[in-house]
């Protein structure tokens, strides 16, 4: 891995970390849990 490859990769680490501290990903991170949260319920209640 060159050293500009690296740099790419943190660079978009940290873009990554900053738009989920400003909450862009929460919404999306929320409706997933309650997604997963349905097909894990309806898992165990349909047996």
């Amino acid at each position: 891995m060159t050293k500009l490859e690296r740099f790419a990769q943190l660079d978009g680490m940290l873009q990554t970390s900053q738009a989920i501290a400003r909450g862009i990903i929460k919404p999306t991170f929320y409706e997933y849990m309650l997604s997963l949260e349905k097909v894990l319920t309806n898992q165990i209640f349909v047996r």
